[in-house]
């Protein structure tokens, strides 16, 4: 069993694309594991924008040889009309070969981390068939909530703080992808959270 990354950008909106290219392929040819990510283009540098059509679907899927050779036909033929182009590599670098994650998250917890990255990316491909079909019942923002809260809860932590620290880094982070200064509300926001997380000990 081998890790691929396909880096595919799709022609077609994302929920068609999920629903009609990804989601019948997982189900007839399930792999030992899967996950997605969607990710800036190849060529996006800071400074430009992310249009959708600079936006790629980073799948990454573990089996056997077989299984990968008969994705990337999958690809070529039942994809054609839904996919402009793709490459294989490794966190978006072309011609890089994708091994796991065990060095950054531990070799213990590594293959419970990218299960739940599967179980996430499930849930994310049902709604979008479910969008694509016109059944979404709630949206999609409510199980992200959801998730965020339970997840914290499991393991101990306290989700306000958690969720207030990622907006305080992703606002950060922001600016650098966009090669620009913050805004004055984005500047007032981070200078708050500056002082509620990190001045006053008050979470």
């Amino acid at each position: 069993m081998t890790w691929i990354e396909y880096n595919i950008t799709p022609s077609v909106p994302k929920d068609e694309f999920l629903a009609t290219v990804i989601a019948p392929f997982l189900t007839e040819n399930p792999p030992e594991s899967w996950h997605f990510f969607w990710e800036p283009g190849e060529n996006w540098k800071p400074g430009k924008k992310i249009k959708d059509r600079n936006v790629v679907m980073r799948l990454r899927l573990l089996g056997s040889d077989d299984l990968q050779e008969e994705f990337r036909c999958f690809l070529a033929v039942e994809g054609a009309g839904a996919v402009r182009t793709y490459y294989e590599g490794a966190h978006g670098e072309r011609g890089k070969e994708y091994k796991g994650e065990a060095q950054q998250y531990g070799p213990k917890a590594w293959p419970v981390t990218y299960k739940y990255w599967q179980a996430i990316s499930e849930l994310a491909l049902q709604l979008a068939v479910l969008a694509h079909d016109g059944d979404l019942e709630l949206p999609r923002s409510y199980h992200w909530k959801r998730l965020a809260h339970l997840s914290a809860n499991q393991m101990c932590l306290p989700d306000i703080r958690m969720n207030l620290e990622q907006g305080h880094r992703y606002l950060q982070v922001k600016q650098t992808m966009l090669d620009c200064k913050p805004s004055r509300a984005d500047r007032e926001i981070i200078d708050a959270l500056d002082r509620y997380l990190y001045q006053e000990d008050v979470i």
